[in-house]
């Protein structure tokens, strides 16, 4: 009898497979930091017919299999809690299409966030939504399946999944199907999520890897805007009322170009000050509850005047403003260009 060891290494080669304890030690956790269990097997495939396979081999042998992408998640999605195999999907990591005409781009579900976001810069584009809140090193594949929305741009898109226009999904039978306007054997390119049936792209989102394996993606892509600014206050209580009422305000006047905007309690804030070093510089800086934005703009008048209206509704709800640069506590700033969106 050939053990699933070996029917792994006759899919994806011996150099992608891997049974020892030092490398499915390196698998057991994400980065949560209380869950880990250490899986069986690591494979890391590097197309979608491999990726069938390996499934197809989970189902004869009865064994659990979980994918994983940048293991960056920090609710142990990707952990192994039963064991069995884990599926590195950074191997498929490659832009497969970037369409400026229709706007979108198709990306293997490997690559990171921050490697997607590079090569759309350069064309003056971005993704909107940046993906998770653990950070640019996750994957496209992880954040559609956590409904990730903390990355970066989440304000004014909403969660990486809204952008989704169709995919490609190893069911768990092992099964390769399409979502989507690729769903039609007559469409070449996808450009549309809907209007070709039930949105079955819905069922994949946010599902963690559980209803399907994902290993293409088709994403709206948007003009990145060549000016921005953020600032970043103390509140005079730690009440939430004064952040709550902060942001009401901003989104029901229009959101002011608003990208991304955060409340942090005064505990979470001591909580991240306490860690030595401290997680991030600005904490330094940071004593007490505090809010920040940034907002985009396509013309420093336009940005002049988003600035203004966005620092007035702060300023009537006990706002104190922070200086404008990163040592003085402007997370903001911290956020959007020093740390490449939790880079």
């Amino acid at each position: 009898m050939v053990s699933i060891f070996d029917q792994l290494c006759v899919i994806v080669g011996e150099n992608s497979t891997s049974n020892n304890k030092y490398i499915r030690y390196s698998y057991s956790k994400t980065g949560d930091s209380i869950y880990q269990e250490v899986p069986d097997y690591v494979v890391r495939p590097i197309t979608t017919s491999e990726v069938s396979e390996i499934v197809q081999l989970a189902n004869k042998e009865k064994i659990p299999i979980v994918p994983r992408g940048g293991g960056a998640g920090l609710m142990a999605g990707a952990v192994a809690h039963r064991g069995g195999i884990v599926l590195d999907m950074t191997g498929m990591r490659h832009i497969i299409d970037i369409n400026l005409n229709d706007q979108v781009v198709t990306v293997e579900c490997g690559i990171t966030w921050a490697e997607l976001n590079k090569e759309l810069y350069k064309k003056g584009f971005y993704t909107g939504c940046l993906g998770p809140g653990s950070g640019m090193s996750a994957v496209v594949g992880g954040g559609l399946s956590h409904n990730s929305v903390g990355g970066g741009g989440g304000a004014k898109y909403g969660a990486c999944t809204k952008h989704v226009v169709g995919l490609e999904i190893v069911l768990p039978q092992g099964d390769i199907i399409n979502t989507g306007s690729l769903c039609s054997k007559y469409v070449k390119q996808p450009f549309s999520r809907y209007g070709f049936g039930a949105d079955y792209s819905g069922l994949f989102l946010g599902d963690n890897g559980i209803h399907g394996i994902k290993t293409k993606a088709t994403l709206q892509i948007y003009p990145k805007p060549p000016f921005h600014a953020g600032k970043t206050f103390f509140l005079k209580r730690s009440n939430m009322k004064y952040g709550v009422n902060i942001f009401l305000e901003w989104l029901n006047k229009g959101g002011f170009g608003i990208y991304d905007g955060f409340y942090f309690p005064d505990y979470f804030i001591m909580g991240m000050a306490a860690m030595d070093p401290p997680a991030y510089f600005p904490w330094k800086k940071l004593t007490k509850a505090a809010i920040f934005y940034t907002t985009e703009a396509f013309s420093e008048t336009e940005l002049e005047a988003n600035v203004e209206q966005l620092d007035a509704i702060v300023l009537k709800n006990k706002g104190t403003p922070l200086g404008p640069e990163i040592e003085d506590g402007n997370f903001a700033k911290y956020h959007y260009e020093m740390d490449g969106h939790w880079n």
